[in-house]
């Protein structure tokens, strides 16, 4: 059976343009160790030296460590795409303050070592009307928006710096390139609320995470950014293909542990799902939580289980967990429903439900009178 075949078996992807025919080759040396060739901590899914994948872009020189406005300003197209989106005005990277770009300096280091961002997850939700007269609108206050903003385009930048993935941002598209690295893109300016609105039909309806909670989710479950024994990349093993081995192997986990949930996206519903009065926190869609709903007058308690906010909430946990491997996901309304776009690999997930193969199991709760 065709690798593409293979990966897109039981994974939904759908083909918009011919798929080009590649090696035959078990998924599981995709996901898994192949050879003896051992790599550092967060070489890429059983894949030898990234870094021997492509010449540096550094003017022909190895990329050091701490040259983050250097990298920057051999690559404009990335450069211009990072945009930080202040109360008064959109501003990029080359308008930034010199404490700004000091910041994402800071960020890249901590992302590059592996340290622990320390940032809240998941930040407060200060939308000041939280009854169930509306949605779970959701905004944070730009010193939680700002760091977490920062913290996500600095591990972009050191997945991409530091060629721990074999593809690479410098060869994205600006609408692909935006979805990693423009503030617009996670949050925008709410006047009403002066803070920064997660807009659920534009980005999903998920808070999103640190990047140190997401890679260690990846490393732990679908095998990305794993250490151990590698194999080395072949010629036809494109970066589409590739990128497909990591959405497939994200797609099983959902597929294996997703659960969607019941009633109506109002904070107290949010509250009893995710024990947060906003959209769900993708660390909590990670780590599963005990949920409770009442149905005919008759409150029911779940086990620890992982929920989703319906197609909106799969689509937007895929935009947040990719992103943190410089894969990035376009969330798409069709019909007051939520599909997903991969642009780098022209394909799509034609529902974000078609990932949850089981309901959400009442016969499995706890009643409690």
């Amino acid at each position: 059976m065709e690798m593409r075949e293979k990966l897109s078996r039981r994974g939904f992807l759908r083909d918009v343009t011919l798929a080009t025919c590649v090696p035959s080759i078990a998924r599981e040396s995709l996901l898994f160790s192949a050879s003896l060739t051992s790599q550092g901590e967060d070489s890429f899914l059983g894949f030898g030296n990234a870094q021997e994948r492509r010449n540096s872009q550094l003017s022909g020189k190895t990329a050091q460590p701490g040259i983050v406005d250097d990298w920057l300003t051999l690559h404009p197209k990335v450069r211009d795409s990072m945009i930080w989106q202040t109360p008064q005005q959109s501003q990029r990277y080359s308008a930034w303050s010199q404490q700004r770009k000091e910041a994402l300096q800071k960020a890249f280091d901590v992302a590059r070592n592996h340290q622990p961002t320390g940032l809240a997850d998941p930040p407060p939700n200060v939308v000041p009307s939280q009854t169930d007269d509306n949605l779970a609108y959701t905004a944070l206050k730009e010193s939680d928006a700002w760091p977490l903003y920062l913290a996500h385009a600095a591990n972009s930048l050191a997945i991409e710096i530091g060629s721990n993935v074999p593809w690479t941002v410098t060869k994205y598209s600006a609408q692909e390139l935006a979805i990693l690295f423009d503030s617009r893109e996670m949050f925008k300016w709410n006047p009403q609320y002066e803070a920064y609105e997660i807009d659920q039909g534009h980005t999903g309806v998920m808070v999103p995470s640190p990047p140190d909670v997401v890679r260690a989710f990846l490393r732990n479950n679908v095998g990305v950014l794993s250490g151990g024994h590698h194999i080395q990349i072949g010629p036809l093993l494109s970066s589409i293909t590739l990128q497909e081995s990591v959405i497939d192997g994200l797609f099983d986990w959902c597929r294996n542990h997703l659960y969607h949930y019941a009633g109506i996206p109002v904070p107290s519903n949010m509250d009893a799902y995710w024990q947060y009065r906003g959209w769900p926190p993708a660390s909590r869609v990670i780590s599963g939580t005990i949920a409770s709903e009442v149905i005919s007058g008759k409150k029911f308690v779940y086990p620890l289980m992982h929920w989703t906010a319906g197609c909106h909430g799969t689509v937007g946990f895929l935009r947040s967990v990719l992103r943190v491997v410089n894969i990035p996901v376009k969330d798409l309304i069709v019909a007051q429903h939520a599909l997903a776009a991969f642009p780098t690999i022209n394909k799509y997930l034609s529902h974000g439900d078609d990932l949850l193969t089981r309901s959400y199991p009442p016969e499995t709760a706890l009643k409690v009178r």
